[in-house]
């Protein structure tokens, strides 16, 4: 499981009012941005080769340092 995942050993244990209240801040679009821009991030969908601020791959890394 990741940092963001909470785990309920019962449904009675969730406000669910307050699940639906947080959802419901959140649009579809902005929901939809959020998760593309994380899947570019990991390198997995349809944008994989692109990060989050649209840049390739190869533009992220870093420029070659001199040997020392």
């Amino acid at each position: 499981m990741g940092k963001g995942c909470v785990r309920f050993k019962s449904l009675d244990d969730l406000a669910l009012d307050v699940v639906g209240r947080t959802v419901a801040r959140v649009s579809v679009e902005e929901h939809m941005a959020n998760y593309q821009a994380a899947r570019a991030l990991m390198g997995k969908g349809r944008n994989a080769g692109e990060g989050a601020a649209g840049l390739s791959k190869s533009s992220q890394r870093r420029a070659p340092t001199s040997p020392r």
